[in-house]
């Protein structure tokens, strides 16, 4: 009976380990990695954000090996490895159809697309994360990430911004939309590859910056840091409020004070 029940929680924890990509209760965020000059790339679905306005940490496995076999043993400081981030969803997650996220290497928040462009650029994300179910053998427990190579959506078929690169298909640069780029390198180490998290708008509507991505230095971990005020200036705010109400208060009390004593 034991050994049943063992190898029943074995066959349980395998069936659960494989990550599939899924826009359509919730958005999944799909990061991915490339290398100028290689044919190659490197993607992983790191699940839900739950809440923009709230940091989050993601676990990513043993994504460090994956990307020293795939890009060289110096990937974490080469100037020629670039990653970002997408997710979009299909309006039952409780925001509204199509809203795609997007990062950026600066504060400064992308410009909104034409409706058009923003179906199409929902449309390239999830060819993107169905391409990343095709590849899903190559995971075990624990470690989303797979290596892309030769796939018409592959991740590295929609980077880099700007221009086509050889090998790149037309039109899906930087999905088309973008340039620059949506990405950041390693040229500065892995603490200064951060990148900042917008939810695309459609024109004329607001683009909003939420946050930042970086990553802990062993690769284990991908941080997500809301663009909220702290706590303490929270708390701080508050008692400065109150403490206005408090002056203003009194100073009406004692005007209301002196003006009964000149009427009476």
């Amino acid at each position: 009976m034991l050994l049943l029940v063992t190898l029943t929680a074995a066959i349980v924890t395998s069936a659960n380990a494989q990550v599939t990509y899924d826009n359509t209760v919730s958005p999944d965020f799909l990061l991915g990695f490339r290398q100028v000059g290689s044919t190659s790339s490197v993607l992983l679905d790191i699940g839900t954000l739950t809440d923009p306005n709230a940091s989050q940490s993601f676990s990513l496995g043993n994504l460090a090996t994956v990307l020293n076999a795939t890009f060289g043993s110096g990937f974490a400081t080469d100037g020629n490895l670039f990653f970002s981030l997408v997710s979009t969803n299909n309006g039952n997650s409780g925001l509204a159809p199509f809203t795609n996220f997007v990062t950026r290497s600066t504060s400064t928040p992308w410009t909104n697309l034409t409706g058009t462009n923003n179906t199409n650029l929902h449309n390239k994300i999830t060819a993107m994360g169905n391409q990343y179910n095709t590849y899903s053998a190559q995971q075990t427990p624990g470690n989303p990430a797979v290596v892309e190579s030769g796939g018409v959506n592959d991740y590295r078929l929609y980077m880099p911004g700007g221009t086509n690169d050889s090998g790149h298909a037309q039109g899906n640069i930087s999905f088309g939309f973008f340039n620059p780029s949506t990405e950041v390198s390693f040229a500065g180490g892995v603490a200064a590859a951060t990148l900042y998290l917008d939810r695309i708008g459609i024109s004329p509507s607001t683009t909003q910056v939420f946050g930042t991505f970086s990553f802990s230095q062993d690769f284990s971990t991908l941080n997500y840091v809301a663009a909220i005020p702290e706590p303490s200036t929270c708390v701080m705010t508050v008692f400065g409020m109150a403490g206005l109400f408090v002056v203003c208060r009194r100073r009406l009390a004692k005007r209301d004070r002196t003006q009964a004593q000149l009427n009476g």
